[in-house]
């Protein structure tokens, strides 16, 4: 006889053999045991949990003259027709291959005749989700009232296809994903019977892969299995599947973390040198960041194997929630940008690039991921200091003697000039500058909007405490200034004026200014350079007034200006 894969050689042949789906099988057991069957079932869930098998089970329980707690014995004339498939009373049907109004109108009219040899007509349809909608149709009325001697049983992976008319007809059971402890027991159990060894690393890291689904865990082990008869390794799985060592995934998670761009795009050249596929590449990184984020939110508690928990441990120190959640975003990204491009390796590395570095990107994530860092820099108390560089020495000036000593020339004789006298009206010129320190000019204007600018840091601090951390950033970079009974927000990029200067955020600001100074002030922005021009312009205006006084006051004949 040809191999038979081992989903199909090891299929449960009774409901106490379907693996995790305990809720769904005691309840049919109870049924078929206090005879308490329905019309139609409808089982949906993620492929390889265990529909089709347990349909099957069910088709022999209901007809087996000898079911055991509901379980059928497998044994009778009746089970051993219908797992050889000589008994024509059970009808597996593919909806997808009979999707029309002609293949349904076979099944009713085939729902008339009598079971040949056993109780219950049963028909199987898979994917029914692939039914037309005039097939649905041409259902309902049979579905909701099937003759006493035809069950139907219902399966699909895409429950949201499915018209509510037909699910309001059946009795819905929900397939749930199978645990990596169910799926790594009922593959050592598979493996014992087969004479085969495998290391509990290897099978831990199969049933990763087949994520909750028996089917393509099976599949992925027969490939081991197919490669080295005995003794399965972790290397063993990690090689054929041509997926990343979970070591080198966390490796690169750290490099991320640390913002080492280079180690990383370094790290990832030797993948792709090593033969490793971008396609799995980029889903084995959306998997170790769901699992870091998982880990952050449920703590130790968390169940995985032990060789993945002592990485997440190591790494997951490096990172905060938020930019976790980024770099899931952008990875999710990838995957599915990954289809559309030809050149998927310099998508991939433009990627690793922007999670490594948050201040490439100007997505709200991003600004969430620059803040958390900084608050969690002032929280440490680790203040980074720029380093100044070194003043060069200089050479100590000469003097005009030892200039003129050196190139052998004589010094000329220093000019005199005879200074006119200053006429008494000129005013004085200042010997010290009025200007306050630090280039500001002093505060004028509504001594109510003076107060605001005086509280300008425990303004700010509100807003950080309101949660309006977009709106924290923009004031953040902002000046604020005195103009009669308004406030004025001075800003140096044209970017951050354009997206604060809206009238729903102005009036947001003025509320919080308002529950801490008590004034509800205008607000207005401008940018910097604006501010300058103007206050160059007045200057100079003032220059020009002050010179044509002073004149006027020294010479009689010019005109006077009040």
């Amino acid at each position: 006889m040809a191999y038979q894969a081992l989903y199909r050689k090891w299929r449960p042949l009774t409901f106490d053999d379907v693996i995790g789906q305990s809720h769904i099988t005691d309840t049919l057991k109870n049924e078929i045991t206090e005879n308490r069957l329905a019309h139609a079932y409808l089982f949906t869930g993620t492929r390889g949990t265990g529909k089709t098998s347990t349909a099957k089970i069910l088709s022999r329980a209901v007809n087996c003259p000898h079911s055991v707690n509901g379980n059928p014995c497998n044994e009778c004339e009746i089970c051993t027709g219908i797992l050889s498939g000589a008994v024509l009373d059970i009808i597996e049907i593919d909806a997808a291959s009979n999707t029309g109004v002609d293949n349904i109108r076979e099944i009713i009219e085939q729902c008339q005749y009598a079971s040949a040899s056993t109780k219950y007509k049963v028909y199987i349809i898979d994917e029914v989700h692939m039914l037309s909608s005039g097939a649905f149709n041409a259902l309902l009325k049979t579905l909701e009232e099937p003759p006493a001697h035809v069950i139907f049983i219902l399966a699909t992976t895409e429950i949201h296809a499915v018209p509510a008319t037909i699910l309001s007809r059946c009795q819905r059971f929900d397939f749930s994903t199978i645990s990596t402890a169910d799926l790594v027991s009922a593959m050592s159990r598979i493996l014992e019977n087969e004479g085969i060894s495998a290391e509990t690393d290897a099978l831990e890291y199969v049933a990763y892969l087949g994520n909750g689904s028996m089917r393509d865990s099976l599949s992925i082990l027969d490939r081991c299995i197919a490669f080295k008869s005995t003794g399965i390794t972790y290397d063993d799985v990690v090689g054929i599947v041509g997926a990343l060592d979970d070591t080198y995934l966390y490796q690169f998670a750290r490099y991320i973390a640390a913002n080492d761009t280079a180690a990383l795009l370094s790290s990832f050249d030797q993948c792709v040198a090593a033969g490793k596929s971008l396609d799995n590449f980029s889903s084995d990184m959306l998997n170790c960041y769901r699992e870091l984020l998982k880990f952050m939110i449920i703590g130790k508690e968390y169940k995985t194997s032990a060789r993945r928990y002592k990485l997440i441990c190591e790494t997951v120190t490096m990172y905060t929630q938020e930019k976790l959640v980024r770099c899931i975003y952008l990875l999710t990204d990838l995957v599915r940008d990954l289809k559309f491009v030809s050149n998927p390796r310099v998508l991939i590395e433009c990627t690793l690039i922007k999670m490594a570095n948050p201040a490439f990107e100007v997505s709200e994530a991003s600004i969430l991921d620059r803040i958390a860092a900084i608050e969690k820099k002032l929280a440490s108390g680790a203040f980074v200091q720029q380093s100044q560089p070194a003043e060069q020495p200089k050479a100590p000036a000469m003097t005009a003697e030892e200039e003129y000593a050196m190139f052998g020339d004589v010094p000329p004789e220093e000019p005199s000039y005879d200074v006119p006298p200053i006429p008494g009206d000129m005013p004085a010129q200042q010997e010290s500058s009025s200007e306050p320190a630090g280039g500001q000019q002093p505060a004028s204007g509504d001594p109510a909007i003076i107060n605001i600018i005086n509280n300008w840091s425990d303004i700010i601090t509100e807003v950080q405490k309101s949660n309006q951390l977009v709106m924290y950033l923009h004031i953040s970079l902002a000046v604020p200034r005195a103009q009669g009974n308004s406030l004025v927000l001075m800003f140096e990029d044209q970017d951050n004026k354009n997206s604060f200067d809206k009238t729903a955020e102005k009036a947001k600001l003025a509320d919080i200014i308002e529950s801490v100074t008590g004034k509800h002030p205008e607000i207005i922005c401008i940018l910097k350079d604006e501010a300058d021009f103007k206050e160059a312009e007045q200057s100079k205006a003032d220059d020009i007034f002050a010179n044509l006084a002073a004149q006027s006051d020294a010479f009689p004949e010019n005109i006077k200006i009040d």
